[in-house]
């Protein structure tokens, strides 16, 4: 085979910009929906629930629908050539466009990031006018809450004013309230920043009642405000109030502060189908409610399947039905309205041949050219192939263009193209078509090649960029599905097992990924390392290497239960698998997440758990985790004992008599400890000790848990073991900062991991009872949400202990009835049982097993949670 020394790349070949020729009746329906949104905005009628605010354009892989969005984006911001206006576009569309937003769905694995969606918004709008103060006051609250620590967002390496304008927002807010920043900067080590003053910022509006924020658009918006600061945090994130905020911008919006006109905001939303990938269609259920919440803005969708919200069937969306959405109706006439998306024509398949031959001074003979336009159908994906595969016949010295060159089957385009490529390179791109997004790292490893042969492939015209620092390349679905599906009877290509092999050193090289990233407790980096990896295991089969521990058959199970987080892992994962791996990976990260339903999550345990899969006994002991911590613990111990019997080991026998601990039953723990080993006998005594008022023993026990597990790299229980001490030492010395619990919230966070914030919570909240109430409302919230409905012994234990610092012997009666009313109270509640006795309002105590009197251990408590008082005295 020959190959030339010069390499091609996205210069060489004709790209969108040159390939793209004029869709008449897209283009059409594009001009006509603009003037039927603005007239819809310029109208004085009231809003009803009918909302005319989608154009979308469906039609098959590879027809060219992504081009078709970004031309007609750029020819409403009149960002088009001479030479495109005068190819058939003209000038640019007589209904004004103020700003343009892009929103693209590949490579989300079906997940629709919706606080992504309203913040993109957000940044595009600060084009328009720097600050929209309703919005951006109630995002720094929100961000406050389920971003600590972070930074505010901005798009690439400009914010367009975002962050400034948000800290000129507070910055009023203060100073309406009458209150100067330097009077509380010792408050929030945060106060540099607008998301510092946010919070400081809703906390003074709470303490002065009488002023009105010259901003605020609607009665409730203080109570949403609070809302905002109080409830969200990252593991939970409130889909619910992102689409308050998302209203909220609509509203503003809409006020354009004395404007003659709202602005007319077009959002791109490119790649509609991966919603659909999830069966439950979760993300197609947030775009569905985001689109609703602002029919002031004009939503312009493209994907290959039609959007069915007319269809009332469709009961997992919000708003459905054709009096909703009339311009998705079958038969409507109106715009702004649902297209096919057609190949193109014979004469704009000729225009774009011409294009690219005059670009890239090919000699195609006109019989060639007719041949081209009937092989390719008019799909403009075909032709780009066969172009560029004409491109690099040129230059191996091809005198002209012919038809062995240019046809044939999109699969044996895209052969015929790496025909052209180095053998190193076309490695490098097969293996690329393993991912969804990769960097070069990664496909130098899967494919065995050198670091230089990964960088030369990206720059490849079947490559396409993405706006990610992490993994910053992705392939065209139809251009993968080629690769993947041509065969190895074709020059270079690979059989099943090759697939296998290059995707099993991927995972290697994410193993290192992984490893080297918990080494350095980088929990984010962790997950992506983690997530990217079941990513790929749920589309190809592979060998995942084993696991350096005897209790997990392979490491990518070890590093899902040891990571830092396992529903932290739900962002970084697709939504379904083709793999029968795979999907019980992704049930299991389920099953770890709230979104579901208690018995749901229960249900897919122990559907894993039946099974053979790597994580059955991880399912069965995180479902026996679950049960015991839903009080449910006589189902807990038999699950344990399911397990003790498939598998004995020490783990299993110790959490089945843990289980008998925790449900008070401490005499039968007492007797089951000789069925344990002596080191794990200790892990029960101290917690049964702790029950009964003795901590010492307990503090220092978790100290030794948090170095083992630092030592094994278990994320995930070091994190959790942290938060736990952190709040007994909290209650029980001075030795606590709240840049600790600050830090370990932030770093909790980062991950997802909700029981753990929850503990950083609470040790703020006790850190300073008599302060600020937003860390107990957060809590609460949180608790909540875990424990469906009910309330949390995190939370109660905080409001039982800041109400008795306070003298407040209304909220203590209030705790004590909602205490009383609880289903199910383990050893963790009796501290609190204690204090409301000693205080004269006792609760009914669930049967216990004591090892000694009950007012022993009442005195022993009282005693402990006096000394806390007493130091706020």
């Amino acid at each position: 085979m020959k190959f030339s020394m010069d390499k091609v790349t996205r210069g060489d070949v004709p790209g969108p910009s040159e390939i793209f020729t004029d869709r008449i009746a897209e283009s059409t329906a594009f001009k006509r929906s603009l003037e039927s949104f603005r007239r819809l905005l310029d109208s004085e009628d009231e809003l009803t629930d009918a909302r005319r605010n989608v154009l979308a354009f469906a039609g098959t892989g590879g027809v060219g629908k992504t081009k078709l969005s970004e031309r007609l984006e750029d020819w409403a911001l009149d960002r088009l050539s001479l030479e495109d206006r005068m190819d058939g576009w003209g000038q640019k569309p007589s209904t004004v466009v103020d700003h343009a937003v892009r929103i693209d769905l590949k490579g989300k694995g079906g997940h629709f990031e919706l606080l992504n969606a309203v913040k993109a918004i957000r940044l595009s709008l600060g084009r328009l006018k720097k600050s929209w103060p309703a919005f951006d006051f109630a995002f720094a609250a929100y961000w406050q809450s389920a971003h600590p620590g972070e930074p505010l967002p901005t798009s690439g390496t400009h914010d367009n004013g975002f962050s400034s304008a948000i800290e000129e927002t507070v910055s009023k807010a203060l100073s309406e309230i009458g209150v100067e920043l330097s009077d509380l900067a010792h408050v929030d080590p945060l106060v540099s920043s607008g998301v510092g003053w946010a919070r400081l910022a809703v906390g003074a509006i709470r303490r002065r009642h009488t002023r009105r924020l010259a901003f605020e658009c609607f009665d409730g918006y203080r109570s949403l405000i609070e809302r905002l600061v109080d409830e969200p945090s990252s593991s939970e994130p409130r889909e619910d109030l992102i689409l308050e905020l998302a209203s909220l911008l609509a509203l503003e919006l809409a006020q354009n502060h004395g404007k003659e006109k709202q602005p007319m905001v077009v959002v791109f939303v490119d790649h509609f189908e991966r919603l659909c990938l999830d069966p439950r269609r979760n993300g197609e259920a947030l775009f569905n409610q985001l689109v609703w919440r602002m029919p002031n803005v004009l939503f312009v969708v493209t994907g290959r399947d039609a959007i069915d919200w007319c269809d009332t069937s469709r009961t997992e969306l919000k708003h459905v039905g054709p009096l909703i959405w009339p311009g998705l109706a079958g038969q409507t006439t109106g715009d702004p309205r649902q297209h096919l998306v057609g190949k193109l024509s014979e004469q704009d398949a000729r225009k774009v041949i011409s294009k690219a031959a005059e670009h890239s001074e090919l000699v195609i003979p006109e019989g060639v050219v007719d041949d081209l336009v009937k092989n390719s159908g008019g799909l403009p994906l075909y032709l780009e192939l066969a172009l560029t595969a004409a491109i690099y016949a040129k230059m191996n010295g091809a005198p002209a263009v012919t038809l062995d060159h240019v046809s044939g089957s999109l699969v044996t385009l895209v052969e015929r193209v790496l025909e052209y490529v180095p053998e190193d390179e076309q490695r490098a791109l097969r293996a690329a078509s393993l991912f969804t997004y990769f960097d070069t790292e990664l496909i130098a490893a899967a494919a065995d090649v050198d670091h230089g042969a990964a960088e030369r492939a990206v720059r490849r015209p079947m490559v396409e960029r993405r706006d990610d620092g992490r993994f910053p390349y992705r392939m065209h679905d139809e251009v993968r599905h080629a690769l993947r599906t041509a065969g190895h009877r074709v020059s270079g290509g690979w059989a099943e097992r090759d697939w296998e092999e290059a995707a099993s050193r991927a995972l290697e090289q994410l193993r290192h990924r992984y490893a080297k990233a918990s080494s350095a407790k980088d929990g984010p980096l962790s997950l992506a390392a983690v997530g990217l990896a079941i990513t790929l295991v749920c589309e190809q089969q592979a060998d995942i290497g084993a696991s350096d521990s005897e209790k997990y058959a392979d490491w990518l199970t070890k590093a899902i239960v040891y990571g830092p987080s396992i529903s932290g892992l739900v962002k970084h994962v697709p939504v379904t698998s083709t793999t029968d791996y795979g999907q019980s990976v992704l049930d299991f990260i389920s099953a770890k997440t709230y979104d579901l339903p208690e018995e749901e999550r229960w249900k897919l345990l122990r559907r894993i758990l039946a099974s053979d899969h790597p994580l059955a006994m991880p399912a069965g002991r995180h479902l026996g985790y679950g049960l015991r911590n839903s009080s449910r613990w006589d189902e807990s111990y038999r699950v344990f004992a399911e397990l003790e019997e498939r598998a004995p080991s020490e783990l299993h026998s110790y959490h089945k008599v843990l289980t008998l601990a925790t449900a008070r039953r401490f005499r039968d723990a007492i007797d089951g400890l000789e069925s344990l080993p002596p080191s794990r006998r200790g892990g029960v005594l101290v917690k049964v000790d702790l029950a009964h008022g003795r901590p010492d023993d307990w503090l220092a026990f978790q100290a030794r848990v948090i170095e083992r597990t630092g030592e094994r790299d278990a994320q995930r229980e070091r994190l959790e073991a942290v938060g736990s001490l952190l709040k007994w030492r909290t209650i029980l010395s001075a030795d606590v900062s709240p840049e600790e619990a600050r830090s370990l919230q932030a770093e909790s966070d980062a991950v997802g991991f909700s029981a753990v914030v929850r503990d950083a919570l609470a040790s703020q909240a006790l850190l300073d009872p008599l302060g600020d109430p937003a860390p107990v409302a957060r809590l609460e919230a949180l608790d909540r949400i875990a424990l469906s409905g009910q309330l949390g012994h995190r939370s109660a234990t905080v409001k039982t202990l800041r109400a008795m610092v306070a003298g407040d012997r209304g909220a203590l009666e209030q705790i004590r009835d909602e205490i009383e009313n609880r289903s199910g109270r383990g050893r963790i509640w009796i501290p609190i049982e204690c204090l409301l006795s000693s205080l004269g309002l006792p609760v009914t105590l669930p049967h216990t097993q004591w090892l000694e009197p009950y007012q022993d251990v009442e005195e022993r408590w009282r005693r402990i949670l006096d000394a806390y008082a007493a130091r706020f005295s």
